[in-house]
C-alpha cells in the first residue's frame, strides 16, 4: 500500500536539527492513506515504517553502556585539537551515511579526549537507532573471569557479537596471566575481523589505549598499528588553578568557546 506524505496539520513537528526524520511521516508518527472513490476521507493511521524511531533510539541508548545522562553527539562538540576534530567528522560521516565499516585506534595520554570521542560516537549511532556498545577492557575481563551465563553476561556477549558500532576503551589496562592474554587477544582479533570486507555485516570499531601500540605483541601490533591515530594534548581533567575543581568532561567539550590547551 502506498501512503501519502501529507501529515495532520495539528501534528506538524518542530524538529531539532540533528534529529533523524521518517521519510513517510516526517516524525509525526501518523500517515494519511490516499483518498479513493470508496473512501474519499481516509483516517490517519500509525506510520508503518519508523513511527517508533524515538522508542528504538531510547532502547539503543539504554543498552549502549554509556554513562547516565549522556546527551552529547559528535557534532555538538567544539573539539580542542584538529586531530580530534577531523577524526570526529570522519567517524560521524561513517555513521550517518550507514557505511559501518572501519577500525580507528586512538592512542595518547590520559585526558586528551579519547574516551569522550568514543562515547560521543556510540551515542550518535544509538540515537540513530543503531546497535552500539561502549565497554572497557577491565570490564570485559571481569565478566570473562566470572562468567556464569547470567543475564548481564549474556547481554554483554550479545552486544559484542551483534553491535554495529563498538568502542573498546583502556585496552592497555589488563593483567599478565595466560588467561588474560588469551581472552584479550581473542577479543581484539574478533573485532578486527569484523571490520574486514568479508564480514557480514561489517562493523565500525573504535579502540583506545594510553600505552603506545608499538609496545603490544606482534600479532596485535600488526593489526592495530596501521589504523592508529596519535592524540596529543594536555590532560583536560587536571585541576583548574583558579577554582581547584575538576571540570566536567562533557561540559568542557560541549562549550562553544575554545578549550585552552
Amino acid at each position: 500500500m502506498q501512503y501519502s506524505t501529507h501529515t495532520l496539520p495539528d501534528h506538524s513537528p518542530v524538529e531539532p536539527p540533528d534529529r533523524r526524520l521518517c521519510p513517510v511521516c516526517y516524525g509525526t508518527g501518523y500517515v494519511i492513506p490516499p483518498a479513493t472513490k470508496d473512501d474519499p476521507f481516509p483516517r490517519a493511521t500509525a506510520c508503518p515504517i519508523s513511527c517508533s524511531l524515538d522508542a528504538l533510539s531510547k532502547k539503543m541508548i539504554d543498552n549502549s553502556n554509556l554513562p547516565p545522562l549522556w546527551t552529547t553527539t559528535l557534532t555538538q562538540c567544539k573539539w580542542p585539537t584538529r586531530t580530534l576534530s577531523s577524526l570526529a567528522t570522519e567517524i560521524n560521516n561513517t555513521i550517518t551515511q550507514g557505511n559501518l565499516q572501519g577500525l580507528h585506534v586512538l592512542q595518547g595520554p590520559s585526558g586528551t579526549g579519547k574516551t569522550f570521542l568514543m562515547q560521543a560516537a556510540v551515542y550518535t549511532a544509538a540515537k540513530l537507532g543503531l546497535r552500539a556498545y561502549y565497554t572497557q577492557m577491565p570490564e570485559h575481563m571481569a565478566i570473562m573471569r566470572n562468567w556464569d551465563d547470567g543475564p548481564a553476561n549474556k547481554r554483554h556477549a550479545d552486544l559484542i557479537n551483534n553491535a554495529r558500532v563498538i568502542a573498546l576503551d583502556e585496552i592497555d589496562k589488563h593483567g599478565s596471566t595466560d588467561f588474560v592474554h588469551e581472552a584479550r587477544t581473542n577479543l581484539i582479533h574478533a573485532l578486527y575481523d569484523s571490520t574486514q570486507p568479508y564480514a557480514q555485516p561489517t562493523k565500525l570499531i573504535l579502540i583506545a589505549s594510553n600505552r603506545p601500540i608499538e609496545d603490544e605483541r606482534q600479532h596485535i601490533r600488526s593489526r592495530l598499528l596501521p589504523a592508529t591515530t596519535r592524540i596529543e594534548g594536555r590532560d583536560i581533567r587536571q585541576k583548574n588553578q583558579k577554582n581547584q575543581q575538576m571540570p566536567n568532561m562533557q561540559e568542557e567539550f560541549a562549550r562553544t568557546s575554545t578549550i585552552p590547551y
